[in-house]
């Protein structure tokens, strides 16, 4: 059966947002004349990248933002390709008709012209791609809508801005069954610590680091980084009512941290960190914030392995303005759709799932996410990591780096010392990290991390001690 038209109208009405002086939107309302089309896919453009993703339905009509002056392209829900026909939408349209050939199978299935085989939503693309400074990035599969590379602050001029608080969350919660006995900051997790504290500063900005646990920090590391590093860290108790109702699995504390950071930064606003995140440009941070209402890590690992899984997200790393309704889904999730023997479900699935359909913008960041199984032992984080070190070019340039590994926990005496004289990309983080000056580190040149220059000593007060001569 053909495709019949599907008539849309634009009502200018009062936009969602205010920011910066600006009039960010219109409410477009599709409306479907004929209940039997297909789901329709909007994806909203500007200067040909996708800003958001929206999708309609034949049986629900749905109302969606947009900007003046917006472009978007309209293609069947399920299906990769898009169409090549795109309407401006400005502030002096009325209607408008989306035409195209194609048609719907007795089973649903939806097809085109110039489209690939029709696939499953869950494989649709998010709504947009941070792709700063790098080759054009295609669908999974290929289509002829590509992310297109232009600065970000160049690619949105004009358009609305968005207003991330500069918090730093980090949460911790204790393992059911176990004594809460106070909360000792290792090394490694004072290093992620230290690293957003010094990202923001060098951004010229002072960020609040919130330290959201169960029980109260302590230990050198944690006194270190409020006296020495004069980094503005709080502890925020999270108490045990904070996930009242919620079915947790006790073999996976991480869920529960989970939902508390959900809830936490949906209200208040900011940055989410898990302790194997380590930032390093404040300044990219900031500029990837200002042009969404959240920004989300893409888990390389998976596409690494899958190609079609190459836009995933998951909860180690995202930054949101507060009262994001974004956040608030993801969290809800977890009384309506939690699944406590699978981690992977409610930490990456359900937020993908979402993010495809969500109709404001949202950014993903290819370079806050990497390999899995490079990172089982960071020692041999180099050697495993070779494919995502043709994409890193300089780390220092990119938001941040996800190491995925499994040595979270403090290490035997001497261990880091052994790690920054290291050729790893592990090493090369903490002499960027805990160098001396601005952070630029010791033996960490701008051009990337030098795998055969002489590594200097650590500082006097690294952890560990020198080995004898």
């Amino acid at each position: 059966m053909a495709l019949k038209a599907v008539q849309a109208v634009l009502l200018l009405l009062a936009p969602l947002y205010h920011a910066s002086g600006q009039t960010p939107g219109n409410n477009l309302t599709v409306v479907f004349e004929n209940p039997a089309d297909c789901d329709v896919d909007l994806l909203f453009l500007a200067s040909d990248q996708v800003v958001t993703m929206a999708t309609v339905s034949a049986r629900d009509n749905m109302t969606v933002e947009t900007w003046p002056s917006h472009r978007f392209a309209a293609k069947k829900a399920g299906s990769r390709a898009v169409f090549r026909k795109k309407f401006l939408v400005d502030n002096h349209s009325s209607k408008f008709v989306i035409e195209e050939g194609g048609h719907c199978q007795p089973e649903g299935a939806c097809t085109a012209p110039d489209a690939q085989s029709a696939t499953h939503r869950e494989e649709m693309p998010p709504p947009a791609v941070v792709q700063s400074g790098k080759p054009a990035v295609g669908f999974p599969g290929g289509s002829d809508l590509r992310f297109i590379s232009q600065p970000i602050a160049d690619r949105f001029a004009g358009k609305v801005e968005f207003a991330h608080p500069a918090k730093i969350h980090f949460f911790w919660v204790t393992k059911a069954g176990l004594p809460r006995e106070g909360f000792e900051l290792n090394f490694f997790k004072y290093t992620s610590l230290k690293a957003a504290c010094k990202a923001l500063r060098r951004a010229g900005v002072e960020p609040e680091i919130l330290l959201h646990s169960d029980s109260p920090p302590g230990g050198i590391w944690w006194d270190r980084l409020i006296l020495v590093d004069r980094c503005n860290a709080k502890w925020i108790l999270v108490e045990d009512d904070d996930t009242k109702g919620l079915q947790t699995n006790p073999d996976f504390p991480s869920h529960r941290a989970d939902v508390v950071k959900l809830l936490t930064v949906s209200e208040m606003g900011g940055v989410s960190l898990d302790f194997d995140v380590f930032l390093f440009n404040g300044t990219a941070l900031l500029e990837a914030q200002r042009v969404s209402e959240c920004l989300l890590g893409n888990d390389l690992h998976y596409h690494l392995h899958n190609p079609s899984d190459k836009f995933r997200t998951n909860a180690g790393f995202f930054s949101c303005i507060a009262h994001s309704g974004f956040l608030r889904q993801w969290a809800l999730e977890y009384w309506r759709d939690y699944v406590p023997t699978d981690w992977l479900y409610n930490v990456d699935t359900i937020p993908s799932r979402i993010a495809r359909k969500y109709p404001y913008p949202l950014l993903f960041d290819f370079e806050v996410g990497n390999h899995w199984d490079g990172f089982t032992d960071v020692e041999r984080l180099q050697e495993d990591d070779v494919q995502f070190m043709k994409l890193t070019d300089d780390f220092r340039d990119k938001i941040g780096f996800h190491l995925y590994c499994q040595d979270r926990h403090d290490k035997p005496s001497g261990w880091y010392r052994k790690m920054w004289r290291s050729e790893t990309l592990f090493g090369s983080f903490l002499r960027f990290i805990h160098g001396d000056g601005d952070g630029e580190g010791q033996g960490a040149d701008r051009g990337g991390p030098s795998l055969s220059e002489e590594r200097s000593s650590p500082p006097d007060w690294f952890p560990g001690e020198e080995p004898e001569e």
